[in-house]
């Protein structure tokens, strides 16, 4: 079955970062981020981009950010990325 974070892992050698909140990331040098399991996006603009997860929210925090492509529980964010963070899990 084709899994596309453990494609990217073997082909490129990039580093999926697994959470136990129920998503998984891609940061591919700070220029693009591929999240995977997030539930909704709460706000956005150029420096800012806020998902709800399913127990708290991801922060995506840089520069031109613009959400490239967005699907049921997947997006790509480019821009220059510098800061990735969970808030609110508890």
């Amino acid at each position: 079955m084709f899994h596309f974070f453990n494609e990217i892992n073997d082909l490129l050698q990039v580093p999926v970062t697994n959470i136990l909140n129920g998503y998984e990331y891609i940061n591919l040098s700070g220029n693009a981020i591929y999240i995977q399991g997030y539930k909704d996006v709460l706000s956005f603009n150029e420096e800012h981009i806020i998902l709800k997860l399913k127990k708290g929210e991801l922060h995506i925090k840089g520069e031109n950010l613009n959400i490239r492509d967005l699907n049921l529980n997947c997006i790509l964010i480019e821009g220059k990325i510098f800061i990735v963070e969970e808030a609110g899990v508890r």
